[in-house]
This record gives structure tokens, C-alpha cells and sequence, in this order.
């Protein structure tokens, strides 16, 4: 909820810009918990997990590519 809610701030202050992936930074302390789950996890469970900190921090990477571009241009 507060991501969403820093998402819409994000886009009411600058708009449709690179900045927006501010508002995923929230994702790195839930991301670092998943990591720290998955040796207690098994099964499909661990799979699961696994694809989600593989995706998120693909997805992550993109966010600080955005906003590093957006602050050096």
C-alpha cells in the first residue's frame, strides 16, 4: 500500500518520467526477506520464491537504470 501510494505521488509531482521507479525502492527490504526465506522453504514453495527474487530484481535493476537516467540527464 505505501508503494502504491508513493507510485502516485510520484506521477501527481513529475508525471509519466523515469522517476517513478522511486516508487518501487520499497521492493529491496521485502526482496531481501524473501532471500533470507527461501533456504527455509521447499518444494514448489521454493520455486516460487525463487522466480519472485529472480523477476523482482530484474525488475529492480530496470527501476534504478530509470532513475539513475533520469538524475544524470
Amino acid at each position: 500500500m505505501v508503494s502504491a501510494l508513493a507510485m502516485m505521488a510520484l506521477y501527481a509531482q513529475f508525471g509519466f518520467t523515469k522517476i517513478l521507479g522511486l516508487g518501487h525502492s520499497l521492493w529491496v527490504p521485502l526482496l531481501i526477506v524473501v532471500l533470507l526465506a527461501i533456504p527455509n522453504a521447499s518444494g514448489l514453495f521454493q520455486s516460487y520464491l525463487l522466480l519472485w527474487s529472480g523477476l523482482t530484481t530484474i525488475s529492480l535493476i530496470f527501476d534504478g537504470i530509470d532513475v539513475w537516467t533520469y538524475f544524470t540527464s
